[in-house]
């Protein structure tokens, strides 16, 4: 990310050391649409993972799905970082109070397939029925996420280069509030962002690094 040359495409290690620090800065996020979890890329890819696997979760897979399903039922909104074919990044959010799931792509695409969302929410689905007997909740009265309606969200901040979607999808997450972008930014304002970011990063407390 501070190489010199063309700017760089966001690594899964980089954007979930940026949901860290969201989730630090608020640690009670309570949105329009409700209380938000910003889920991290790596047990994102980790469900993607286990639902395309032959074999069905046993022992402390279970354990550990029952866990998201917890945490998940205790909020309102579920914020997805999504990874598309290994190069470009968009952000999916479970609404419960749409009963609907929303995307966020900074290239704009409608694609009628989103095959790694698709085993994503139906491993989250798995997830929210384990958990189920475990968690009194009032916004869930729907576990079934996997058959929800997925909309694309239009009129958002789009890129214009090759190499920004990762940072697009952070402003996503920390912006949207269930209905809307509470603040507008454009690609220049990326740009500058990109090189904050490094600052951010280097100098968080919770850059275990500088310790």
């Amino acid at each position: 990310m501070l190489e010199d040359g063309p700017p760089k495409y966001l690594q899964d290690d980089i954007i979930d050391a940026c949901i860290h620090m969201l989730r630090d800065k608020n640690k009670n996020d309570i949105r329009a649409h409700g209380k938000v979890f910003i889920e991290t890329t790596m047990i994102c890819q980790l469900l993607h993972k286990a639902a395309c696997s032959f074999y069905p979760i046993r022992g402390k897979e279970i354990k550990d799905h029952k866990k998201y399903g917890m945490q998940y039922l205790k909020h309102d909104m579920i914020f997805l970082p999504i990874n598309q074919n290994g190069n470009h990044w968009y952000l999916a959010v479970v609404n419960t109070k749409k009963q609907e799931i929303q995307v966020l792509d900074s290239l704009g695409k409608q694609l009628r397939e989103r095959e790694e969302l698709k085993y994503t929410l139906k491993q989250i689905e798995q997830c929210l029925k384990l958990a189920g007997n475990d968690v009194q909740t009032s916004s869930w009265l729907d576990y079934k996420v996997a058959s929800w309606k997925v909309r694309q969200v239009k009129e958002i901040p789009e890129q214009t280069d090759m190499s920004s979607c990762g940072l697009f999808m952070i402003k996503y997450l920390e912006y949207w509030t269930g209905e809307k972008l509470n603040q507008e930014f454009t690609q220049s304002d990326i740009d500058h962002f990109r090189l904050k970011l490094a600052y951010e990063l280097m100098s968080s407390p919770l850059n275990k690094a500088r310790r």
